[in-house]
């Protein structure tokens, strides 16, 4: 599990000691029940109940994300949903909270703003 998921989601900025806690969490989910999780998200389909959703929601795709093709899907929703907007992230992947220069809040803040 660990060479899948850091194949896919290594960052050269993400901080070990934020890689190691992502790599505990996956060991506490289990095997089973991380490909349990990934064949659920592989199935289900929402999209053509997507124009319903009128709540606000923004989307973050790591641009270079190898897990999902997550701009790809962003960008498929958010053109669906009526009060959704879509950022691509340049430069990180999946998980691009763990990378120490990336702030979470420089996205969100300015989002609530409008």
């Amino acid at each position: 599990m660990r060479r899948f998921t850091e194949s896919r989601i290594h960052s050269p900025h993400a901080l070990p000691e934020d890689l190691a806690e992502f790599h505990q969490r996956l060991r506490w989910v289990g095997k089973q029940g991380y490909i349990r999780r990934l064949e659920i998200l592989r199935t289900y389909d929402i999209s053509e109940r997507l124009p319903e959703i009128e709540t606000p929601t923004l989307f973050l795709a790591g641009e270079l994300d190898r897990l999902v093709p997550s701009v790809r899907e962003a960008e498929f929703m958010s053109q669906r949903m009526p009060n959704a907007r879509m950022v691509s992230l340049k430069g990180y992947g999946h998980v691009c909270m763990i990378n120490h220069d990336f702030n979470l809040l420089d996205y969100i803040l300015p989002w609530l703003g409008e």
